[in-house]
């Protein structure tokens, strides 16, 4: 018998839990929800040994991904934006 799909919601809670792993192996610490100066909210953000930012935006379906306009709000609060 076949699962029930999963909702936004739960797509959106795995899918940074995927993400958050990715920046771990990476060598990243990441935080998730972190609230910006401009009043946006990057969804996960990593810090590398460096000091380098990195802001990942999840984005649930492709729909969500092609309607995002707001991506380049986030670019003076890392030094690498990514979107999954």
């Amino acid at each position: 018998m076949d699962a029930p799909p999963l909702s936004r919601p739960d797509t959106t809670v795995l899918l940074a839990r995927g993400v958050g792993r990715v920046l771990a192996n990476h060598g990243l610490v990441s935080v998730l929800e972190v609230p910006l100066a401009n009043g946006r909210r990057a969804d996960l953000m990593g810090l590398t040994a460096s000091g380098e930012i990195w802001i990942v935006e999840t984005k649930s379906c492709l729909a969500d991904f092609a309607v995002d306009q707001k991506w380049p709000e986030y670019r003076d609060y890392c030094d690498r934006f990514f979107s999954a």
